[in-house]
């Protein structure tokens, strides 16, 4: 028995007197060196290594972060979508977020804006009256010309009187409901150009007309004309329409009305606050204007 005792004590001498050597030579001064040979010291400061991952290891965790990354990804994608459109399910437009907006810190400095247009202006100047009185923007006139086409605001000098009288800081511009079926699309285009040179460093919003059919190209020639983040594609709103089938009727306005709101506090190339109303038909501010392209074309 006192033999296995002694046996232990030895094996424990034998190997702990060499570690607590080594362990007083790692913190003494003192360096051991056996002819060009020096016994190196662990650096104090040294990490401990990491332990290396094995590919296969390394493959799966890339692929747990993609799959993470792509789902994010893809809610991105989402929501951008969410906001870029409106939800018209049962003629119902769900507007872009309130906290959405604040974020954007957006324009707040107050706008006096100019409507210009066709007959869709004639429903559309009530919403946006609306919006304008809500935000503190003013809107200084609305310029309805029944029966217009672009040719009409591209080489009539009306819009000019109209420019050089109320000097908007921004226009909106809504046109193209009686070109559905036009053809002469270089025609018109030239005609948006020359309605462009009269706007010059104006901030404007063109709007596309909310078809009540297909067009043969009008949209996309308003749409390659306008400067990047000026145009407003609106042929894909589904708008309750009127009696006429033509035009859209007074719920229709409003939907539209929020559509082009949440465009221009989010992706117009000129944003400004422009929070949903919370009062309706409030008193026009802005000075009515008409015209009839069937009686004056004005060129």
């Amino acid at each position: 028995m006192n033999s296995n005792k002694t046996s232990i004590l030895k094996a424990a001498a034998i190997l702990g007197i060499p570690i607590l050597l080594l362990f007083l030579y790692q913190y003494s001064p003192l360096e051991i060196q056996l002819n060009s040979w020096t016994l190196k010291k662990m650096d104090q400061e040294s990490e401990i290594p990491s332990i290396s991952i094995k590919p296969k290891e390394k493959l799966a965790s890339s692929q747990k972060i993609s799959a993470k990354e792509k789902k994010k990804n893809h809610e991105d994608q989402v929501i951008s979508q969410n906001q870029a459109a409106p939800d018209t399910t049962n003629g119902i437009t769900n507007v872009l977020r309130k906290s959405t907006v604040a974020e954007k810190k957006v324009n707040s400095i107050p706008q006096r804006i100019l409507l210009l247009g066709d007959s869709e202006t004639g429903g559309l100047k009530y919403p946006l009256n609306d919006y304008c009185v809500a935000n503190g923007h003013k809107l200084e006139a609305v310029f309805t010309w029944f029966s217009a086409s672009i040719l009409n605001f591209g080489y009539s000098n009306k819009v000019d009187e109209i420019l050089n009288k109320y000097k908007p800081s921004l226009v909106i511009f809504v046109v193209g409901l009686n070109e559905m079926y036009v053809r002469d699309l270089k025609r018109r285009k030239e005609a948006a150009e020359l309605f462009l040179q009269k706007l010059g460093d104006t901030p404007y919003l063109w709007v596309g007309p909310a078809n009540f059919t297909l067009d043969k190209g009008i949209n996309s020639v308003f749409e390659a004309t306008a400067a990047p983040g000026s145009f407003l594609l609106s042929k894909d709103l589904e708008l309750p329409r009127g009696r006429d089938q033509r035009h859209p009727n007074k719920e229709g306005y409003k939907i539209w009305m929020d559509y082009i709101a949440n465009y221009i506090q989010t992706t117009n190339a000129y944003p400004f606050n422009f929070l949903p109303p919370s009062q309706e038909h409030v008193k026009m501010q802005g000075r009515i204007i008409f015209a009839n392209a069937a009686k004056d074309k004005g060129y």
